[in-house]
């Protein structure tokens, strides 16, 4: 049976592996959340520059219908830029989580190598 000290250790030791697996699942989140916004940024400019290019094919010829399909290309390759640039930053933002909890992980004085392994997931 562990003493009361054990017992003390063993329960701030669990909160302190909760903590950091917490933390990393929400790194884990910001960098698929980045994901999806790069993801969903390509599909929403694709869609556009289809429309665009529908523009100019069904345009039946017309300056006006031609312009606006060629505008309507050059808005959609805009919103994927701006989408996938959005969610590279979103998910650098959760690399750079992930690497400073590496950091704060490792230099941990609660944590044996082991325990260190396992929450870094290594």
């Amino acid at each position: 049976m562990a003493s009361p000290d054990q017992e003390k250790e063993i329960a701030r030791l669990k909160k302190v592996v909760k903590r950091y697996f917490d933390a990393y699942r929400v790194a884990k989140v910001i960098d698929s959340l980045g994901g999806l916004i790069k993801t969903i940024g390509i599909g929403c400019a694709v869609l556009v520059a289809l429309a665009g290019f529908f523009l100019l094919i069904y345009g039946r010829g017309a300056e006006t219908i031609i312009a606006a399909g060629i505008l309507v290309i050059i808005l959609g390759i805009a919103i994927g830029a701006l989408f996938y640039v959005a969610g590279v930053l979103v998910s650098a933002s959760g690399q750079i989580l992930k690497a400073s909890l590496d950091a704060a992980v490792n230099t941990s004085p609660f944590l044996e190598i082991e325990e260190k392994a396992k929450v870094m997931s290594v």
